[in-house]
């Protein structure tokens, strides 16, 4: 298991729906292309399925490997709607509404500061001032 830690929390700004899932596919590519463990956290299986298809069509070139779980697993890529850090990740990819409880399993959180609607915008914001509020470095 990771050491307790403090991580940065990194906020993508996405002004539409293509740029979320260009920012997602790029995001998850990088680490996985550095050898970290990836954890994406989904509001619902709806959305978990649509990130797993998304993987295995992003990058256009190939796929990332992955699967999607509620139980403890060794794949570098995990999907899941559970907040436990199912993969011993240190990188986790929160596309849920609030913030991540078991933040200091990892290295790096990753955000979207979603401004396609004021309301999802205003959310975000929220979330970047929970982060603060914790004492979390928050960067853009």
């Amino acid at each position: 298991m990771n050491n307790q830690q403090t991580p940065t929390v990194i906020f993508l700004r996405v002004t539409d729906n293509q740029t979320k899932i260009q920012r997602l596919g790029a995001t998850v590519q990088q680490h996985f292309e550095r050898g970290n463990r990836i954890l994406i956290l989904v509001p619902n299986e709806n959305a978990a399925t649509f990130v797993n298809d998304l993987l295995w069509k992003q990058p256009k070139e190939s796929f990332l490997p992955h699967a999607k779980s509620s139980e403890e697993c060794q794949d570098r890529i995990v999907i899941t709607t559970n907040q436990e850090n199912l993969n011993d990740a240190t990188i986790a990819i929160n596309l849920c509404e609030d913030t991540i409880t078991n933040r200091e399993k990892f290295e790096r959180i990753y955000e979207l500061l979603d401004q396609t609607t004021a309301s999802k915008e205003q959310q975000s914001r929220q979330k970047i001032a929970k982060y603060e509020q914790s004492g979390l470095e928050v960067k853009f």
